[in-house]
Parts: C-alpha cells; structure tokens; sequence
C-alpha cells in the first residue's frame, strides 16, 4: 500500500464555458482539461504536478493577488507545497526509502 501526497489546483466550469478553460491551459502551458462532473455538465482544468505547481502556478497567485479569503488558502497550499517539495512530510523512516 502506497501512502502518498499531493497538490492539486483546479478550476471547474459548465461545459458552455470549456473555452475559458482552454484559454487558461493555454496561458499556463501545462495541466490537463477533463470531466469533473458529466451529469452536471462541468469540466475542470487541473495541475497535479508538485513541479508545475511551485514553478508555475504558485508564482503567478504571489504576483496576482487573491482578494477574497481565498488568499488564506493560497498561503496555506503553498506552504504545503514546499513541505511536500521538502519532503519535509515524511518522517525520517520514509525519507530514507
């Protein structure tokens, strides 16, 4: 059994908005655009990507702000990130396998 840890950010649209999210992939240059919801008719645009994601992403939200309690969140994520990067996660019996 594998125990692992993993950032994600995500962001989902109505199918009737998928553009936006090609748009938005397209800015990034990496992630992935898949179903989150067929019955709902969402799709979403997901980075999974520990490198991606601190290279990437995490730049892009300390340059632009969020304006909303969402930048809570953002700090909290990012610091998680960087743990994960660390491997400041595992505990030292898992950090030598």
């Amino acid at each position: 059994m594998s125990n692992s840890i993993s950032g994600e950010f995500k962001i989902t649209q109505n199918i009737r908005s998928e553009q936006v999210l090609i748009r938005i992939k397209e800015f990034f240059k990496c992630g992935n655009i898949v179903w989150d919801n067929k019955k709902t008719n969402c799709k979403k645009y997901t980075v999974k990507s520990t490198k991606d994601l601190i290279n990437i992403i995490i730049p892009f939200f300390e340059y632009n702000f969020l304006i909303t309690s969402k930048q809570l969140d953002f700090i909290c994520f990012k610091e998680c990130l960087k743990m994960i990067d660390n491997k400041d996660h595992l505990t030292e019996k898992d950090k030598t396998r």
